[in-house]
């Protein structure tokens, strides 16, 4: 056991519903193994756009974590919507703070890495979990939603990894984490731009995994299927109960992260047990 005084408690970044991005840093002196308590710095962004009650996946993600002992900074361009999860967090004797961040501008993810290091110290572990899409034909597709869909899901995940690594590459270890779709394996009509930052941020994964895994860091992508969120409106066809849960995903999220070191679990999908399709 650690006393609190003798390792700062761990911290967090980079939180969205619709697009979330994580930025984690591993409190020094304290070596995760698989069945210990996790415990890491993170900072986390969440981006406006859904009310508090769509932040199911995150929301769990966050809040598992902070339970695990993580130290969570939520950033948002509204900050409505993170105070219902900080102080979730903070009246369970977890701690968090928000900075207001913008996911779509290069310079606003700028700043919070910024931020986040100086607040925290060396942020190393990055969890990229972006979402953002519009469903529509090609052909009527427009192109400022691809221009969106691909800032989101794609360029700001490549873009926190490239000004996090440097930091990651120097100590020795870290991880990365992006929570993908089954989407990036195939695709389907109507979601052309979706599904193909999607097949992006796998490649993107196993790209980096390939160039950094001597390091001796982690780079990882989960694949969830369909998760129970009220993104996914009232279907009759649809049995709920059986969906994919979004602490399916926090828990998937903390299993990579506690993964021994001799092992990356580089690409895991998650699909629902029995089908929820009536």
């Amino acid at each position: 056991p650690v006393s609190s005084s003798e390792v700062t408690r761990p911290s967090i970044p980079l939180f969205s519903f619709d697009r979330l991005e994580w930025l984690a840093r591993r409190s020094d002196g304290l070596d995760v193994r698989p069945n210990e308590t996790l415990s890491k710095r993170f900072v986390k962004s969440l981006q406006p756009g859904f009310t508090t009650e769509h932040l199911a996946t995150p929301r769990a993600i966050a809040v598992t974590l902070a339970q695990a002992g993580c130290r969570v900074i939520l950033a948002a361009r509204t900050s409505a919507q993170l105070e219902e999860v900080k102080k979730e967090i903070q009246s369970s004797r977890g701690e968090a703070i928000a900075i207001p961040t913008d996911l779509t501008l290069d310079d606003d993810i700028s700043r919070l890495v910024e931020e986040s290091q100086k607040m925290w110290g060396m942020v190393d572990i990055l969890i990229n979990n972006a979402g953002w899409g519009k469903r529509a034909p090609v052909l009527r597709g427009k192109l400022e939603d691809w221009d969106q869909t691909f800032r989101l899901n794609l360029r700001a995940p490549m873009l926190l990894a490239k000004l996090l690594l440097p930091n990651m590459i120097a100590k020795g270890e870290g991880a990365i984490i992006n929570i993908g779709s089954v989407s990036g394996k195939t695709g389907e009509a109507n979601g052309a731009a979706y599904s193909a930052s999607k097949f992006g941020l796998i490649g993107f994964t196993q790209s980096l995994y390939e160039e950094v895994r001597e390091e001796g860091i982690k780079v990882a992508v989960i694949l969830p299927g369909f998760v129970d969120t009220p993104l996914i409106p009232p279907n009759r066809q649809l049995d709920r109960s059986k969906m994919i849960q979004a602490d399916d995903i926090a828990q998937t999220v903390h299993f990579i992260l506690t993964s021994p070191a001799t092992c990356c679990p580089v690409e895991v999908t998650v699909r629902s047990q029995r089908s929820p399709y009536r």
